[in-house]
C-alpha cells in the first residue's frame, strides 16, 4: 500500500555514479602520471650510471689501451653512449723540461639523449715519463 509519498528505493542515481567514475578516472590518470615520471627518472640515473662508469674506464684506459698523443678522439657504445677523448699537454714546455716528465690532460666527455642534451665529463692527468730535461 502506498500512502501517496514516494518512496526512494536503494541505490546510486546515475549522476553519482557519473561523478564516481569521473573521480576515478582522473585518479588513475594522476597515480600514472606519477609512476611513468619515477621509471623516468630511475631511466636517467641508469643512464647517468652507465655514462659515468664509461667515462671512468676511458680514462683509466689512457696512456695503457689508448696512445696519448695530442688531439681527440671518439666512438659510440652498442647501447648508444656517445663519447669523446680529448688529449692535450699540461703546461708549457719549460714546465716539462723542469719536471724531466710529460704530464697530459685527458678530458672523457659521454653524451647520450641527444634531444635532452645529457653529458658526463671527466678529466685526469697522465703522467708520461721521458720527457728530456
Amino acid at each position: 500500500m502506498t500512502d501517496g509519498t514516494s518512496c526512494r528505493e536503494g541505490g546510486f542515481t546515475l549522476i553519482e555514479v557519473l561523478v564516481a567514475l569521473v573521480i576515478f578516472g582522473l585518479s588513475c590518470t594522476v597515480l600514472l602520471n606519477v609512476a611513468a615520471g619515477g621509471l623516468k627518472r630511475g631511466q636517467d640515473s641508469a643512464a647517468e650510471m652507465a655514462a659515468s662508469a664509461l667515462a671512468e674506464s676511458l680514462l683509466l684506459r689512457a696512456g695503457k689501451e689508448f696512445v696519448l698523443k695530442e688531439g681527440s678522439s671518439e666512438g659510440q657504445t652498442d647501447d648508444g653512449l656517445q663519447w669523446t677523448m680529448q688529449v692535450s699537454s699540461f703546461g708549457d714546455s719549460a714546465d716539462r723540461e723542469a719536471r724531466g716528465i710529460d704530464a697530459k690532460l685527458v678530458t672523457v666527455a659521454v653524451n647520450w639523449e641527444e634531444r635532452a642534451g645529457r653529458r658526463v665529463v671527466m678529466s685526469t692527468l697522465v703522467l708520461v715519463p721521458g720527457a728530456s730535461k
